[in-house]
């Protein structure tokens, strides 16, 4: 498995331009079957780290712990979904 270092500052930046993004939208989420299919492709992805925030998971690239999967305006940074 491997895991990209993420900068300190760069996951809080994420998820705060993620959050404004999908307020500025009206705050959609995906259906039941998009997220399930998000988490599913991510468990498989070489950046996931599913050990990481006590069996939660994390993504190694953005730093998401999957919050993001179920914003219907969050993109994968590596456009998996």
């Amino acid at each position: 498995m491997f895991i990209q270092k993420v900068k300190l500052g760069e996951p809080i930046v994420s998820v705060v331009r993620a959050g404004a993004q999908w307020a500025k939208a009206g705050f959609p989420i995906v259906s039941g079957e998009d997220f399930e299919e998000r988490k599913r492709i991510c468990s498989e992805c070489e950046f996931w780290n599913a050990n990481a925030f006590g069996g939660l998971g994390r993504c190694g690239k953005c730093g998401c712990s999957g919050v993001k999967l179920r914003l219907a305006t969050s993109k994968c940074p590596v456009r998996k979904w």
